[in-house]
């Protein structure tokens, strides 16, 4: 009896430690993290007991609010010697929070510290983090500064880097690119959008020392060509492709190079303004597009609903399609996709001004359950009484109208109100 009672005791401390655990995860506040660890843990011995299980402290996160006290953060920071993930988000002290880990959290792998101030001296921050976790797998520094040529030279020390993010940080020039993209052997994931001064020699170096391994391809492309784009084709497990400015992309580059590849799930191909009616409509209807769940073709102005159509029939997986300013898409392609693409969550068609929603708004709330955001921002052809009529239809759907303001459930019930206001005023006066 003795040995069942303890048993019990025991199952039931763990099942209140899961519930516990439960509440934790699912708080996202940063002020309840810091009461639980300064108070509570303090007046509750479930709490504590949890608390002070150093196995918990896998994953932090440090955003822009700076009112927890430094103290507080060195001491949760002293605490997590097995810390896997440290994110810091916005913050102008994350050298100082990087340095606190240094010598005691040797488990660290991933680091993420987008647009945060690295410091006077970034290069001899980035020089202790690549001696005190050398086995870093995730470096995120998107947006951050300052970062110079030393300090790039430093992330190519990282062997083991699998994912790196420059996105919108200055000063990559291409020297430092090929350092880092032959120093970094096992690279799978390249984020450097909004990176400028980035040319064909280097993208196709980039290339030809990791298409093996890259799963994830994000770029700037202002400066890339066909050279390029051609290159993407030997990336076999890519994934994800997205490329912000495809100005000098023709249909050589989509058709040989995108075209090609056969396991995308998320392709952007922005501002493509050579990429010809057909060379689209070929894309969309023969090569593999079955498997994406994300497609932005945004400015690829000669787009038309033939185009729409091969994505109406090979694209069933879509959860987000993005058409901004697609000026040749009309009512007839877009009925296509609201039979069709019966996943979509988003659908972005700002600008696409020859678009009316009179033969389609009504299909929505039957045909596109899962919608939950329309974006017709510029579209000045919509009117207001179809929208009104929609969301009135499906009253989690946010639409956004020609003004870009949201349209809502909720504010048109307040917009009713205030019309009855100033009705009955007016009648008053």
């Amino acid at each position: 009896m003795q040995d069942l009672s303890s048993a019990q005791g025991q199952s039931s401390f763990i099942v209140e430690a899961e519930s516990l655990i439960d509440v934790w995860k699912h708080q996202g506040n940063n002020h309840f993290a810091e009461e639980l660890c300064s108070t509570i843990s303090d007046v509750c011995v479930r709490w504590n007991a949890l608390y002070r299980d150093t196995f918990l402290w896998r994953s932090l996160c440090f955003s822009c609010d700076h009112t927890t006290k430094m103290s507080i953060i060195y001491q949760v920071l002293s605490d997590a010697p097995v810390l896997f993930e440290l994110k810091i988000h916005n913050r102008h002290d994350a050298s100082q929070l990087v340095a606190a880990l240094f010598g005691s959290c040797q488990r660290l792998r991933r680091l993420n510290m987008n647009f945060c101030h690295l410091g006077e001296n970034s290069a001899d921050m980035l020089d202790k983090v690549v001696q005190f976790f050398p086995d870093l797998e995730v470096l995120i520094l998107e947006g951050c500064q300052p970062l110079d040529k030393e300090g790039y030279m430093i992330i190519s020390r990282l062997q083991k880097l699998t994912t790196l993010n420059l996105t919108h940080c200055k000063g990559l020039d291409s020297h430092s690119l090929a350092r880092i993209v032959d120093g970094c052997e096992l690279l799978e994931e390249l984020f450097i959008d909004d990176v400028v001064q980035i040319y064909d020699p280097d993208i196709v170096h980039a290339i030809q020392r990791h298409h093996s391994k890259l799963k994830v391809l994000v770029l700037d492309g202002e400066d890339l060509t066909d050279k390029s784009f051609i290159q993407v084709a030997k990336c076999s497990r890519l994934r994800v492709l997205k490329i912000s400015f495809c100005d000098q992309m023709t249909d050589v580059g989509l058709l040989e190079g995108v075209g090609q590849l056969q396991y995308l799930q998320n392709l952007q191909l922005r501002r493509g303004n050579l990429l010809s009616a057909r060379g689209l409509f070929t894309f969309l209807n023969h090569c593999n597009v079955s498997n994406l769940a994300h497609l932005d073709l945004s400015e690829c102005s000669a787009l038309n609903d033939e185009g729409l159509l091969g994505i109406a029939k090979r694209c069933q997986q879509l959860v987000l399609l993005s058409l901004h300013w697609c000026w040749d898409v009309t009512d007839l392609g877009l009925m296509r996709i609201v039979t069709h693409c019966k996943k979509l969550r988003a659908l972005d068609l700002l600008g696409v001004v020859r678009i009316t929603g009179e033969s389609y708004f009504k299909l929505i709330p039957s045909n596109l359950t899962k919608l939950t955001y329309l974006n017709l921002e510029q579209c000045n052809n919509i009117c207001d009484e179809a929208v009104l009529d929609l969301v009135t239809a499906k009253p989690d759907l946010i639409v956004i109208n020609y003004y870009g303001d949201p349209v809502m459930k909720e504010s048109l019930e307040e917009s009713a109100r205030s019309s009855d206001v100033d009705e009955l005023l007016g009648t008053e006066g």
